[in-house]
């Protein structure tokens, strides 16, 4: 309303200096709001992607949590079987003796907590130790302190 009082002359002024300060700005992407819009929503869509990529991870960090214990569960039942069998062998073979298979672990002397995860148990193996003790209380015995006719 302010320019309705101007004239005709005055306005031609106005829009000439307008169209001055337009020209200083250069050149405009008139596409810019359409492209701002689609590159939202591309970063929407990549957000979307990422969160589904980060709940698959844990998904499969979880299986394969899951699957390991599995494993160790196996592994320690397997090899306790495996040591019974052994202990009832070795009396058939030596009446009056006894023979046993113990796990190594990387804790020499030191017990692993009852509690603890099959995981650290089976992280701390390092092989496996025959003991024997043969008929008349003699000491027990791993296999490299039998002679070669033991």
């Amino acid at each position: 309303e302010s320019r309705r009082a101007l004239s005709s002359k005055q306005l031609m002024g106005e829009i000439e200096q307008c169209n001055k300060e337009l020209q200083k700005l250069g050149h405009v992407n008139k596409k810019a709001l359409d492209q701002f819009q689609s590159f939202n929503e591309q970063r929407d869509k990549l957000i979307d992607r990422r969160d589904e990529v980060e709940k698959a991870e844990e998904s499969i960090r979880s299986l394969i949590e899951h699957l390991d214990l599995k494993k160790d569960e196996a592994m320690e039942r397997t090899f306790k079987g495996i040591a019974k069998h052994f202990t009832e062998v070795f009396r058939e073979l030596v009446p009056g003796g006894a023979g046993k298979l113990i796990m190594k672990t990387s804790h020499e002397g030191k017990q692993l907590e009852p509690g603890a995860p099959a995981s650290s148990r089976i992280a701390a193996y390092q092989g496996i130790s025959i003991r024997v003790q043969f008929a008349g209380g003699a000491a027990t015995q791993t296999m490299q302190q039998l002679s070669g006719g033991q």
